[in-house]
């Protein structure tokens, strides 16, 4: 038997938000904002819980081409409540909100 789990996490979240992709002639539009309100608006609906999403990290670090746009950047999530729990990458964190 082997027990899963996550490395570094203390609770598994009751939902995830893992992709949020925009198409490049409709960035900077606010359809990403959109999406992750949409998705959160939702889980409240549906009872709510713990959140997280992945997005990569983008400030204080050289400007990169589509190293985060299925994820979508940090400052995304972060409008919306979503801190830092660990990182899991160079330049990717999990981010948690309770909704």
């Amino acid at each position: 038997m082997h027990a899963r789990g996550v490395r570094g996490a203390d609770e598994l979240p009751d939902w995830r938000i893992g992709c949020v992709f925009t198409n490049s002639k409709d960035r900077g539009k606010g359809v990403a904002a959109a999406a992750v309100a949409g998705a959160l608006d939702e889980i409240r609906h549906a009872g709510g819980g713990v959140v997280e999403a992945y997005p990569e990290q983008t400030e204080q670090r050289p400007p990169q081409r589509g190293a985060y746009l299925h994820t979508g950047p940090e400052e995304l999530y972060t409008r919306y409540g979503f801190t830092r729990v660990r990182k899991i990458a160079k330049w990717r964190w999990v981010l948690r909100e309770i909704v």
